[in-house]
């Protein structure tokens, strides 16, 4: 019994390992969830990623082809983004924190007030800021906010926001 768990164990830890591209791994702004695969916050403070389509080109550009912008569909997966988003946000100057903004893959093309996943249909979980306007249109994408100080809080954007600092929130599902 004893053996059959160490091997248990260390499966466990190489699927795990594997889970997230090799250059990703020990990188603590990459989380690794059952529910959600391999989650990377973007740190690179280099580029600014103002449009959605940018983030996500940077996501397959790190992760691969079958990278998505992250898709949070429990408390648990929005606890598995913060990990990573307090991870990133930590080598940020402190002071621009506030103005820190990831990307995620939820989504309203149609403005119907309801929201999509891109890859996994309507958002049954959500954590809207008190200020975001999710029926307004036109605000068709969803960013969370800084982690460090909102919470990683949901609002509406447009998808071609570029006056903001934002950053890929990346996914490989599993």
């Amino acid at each position: 019994m004893l053996l059959l768990s160490l091997v248990l164990l260390l499966s466990t830890s190489t699927f795990v390992r594997a889970a997230c591209p090799p250059e990703l791994e020990n990188m603590p702004n990459a989380v690794f969830s059952q529910s959600m695969g391999c989650v990377y916050a973007d740190a690179d403070m280099e580029d600014r990623y103002d449009t959605y389509e940018r983030a996500l080109f940077r996501c397959k550009e790190i992760m691969g082809g079958r990278a998505i912008l992250a898709e949070i569909g429990s408390a648990s997966d929005q606890k598995t983004v913060l990990e990573a988003m307090l991870a990133a946000e930590a080598t940020f100057d402190p002071e621009n924190l506030n103005f820190s903004y990831w990307w995620s893959g939820l989504r309203d093309d149609d403005d119907d007030g309801e929201w999509i996943w891109v890859e996994n249909g309507p958002a049954i979980y959500t954590n809207w800021n008190a200020r975001a306007v999710p029926n307004h249109s036109s605000f068709n994408c969803m960013q969370l906010l800084s982690a460090t100080n909102h919470g990683g809080e949901w609002m509406t954007f447009l998808c071609g926001d570029n006056y903001i600092n934002t950053h890929p929130l990346c996914q490989l599902p599993i």
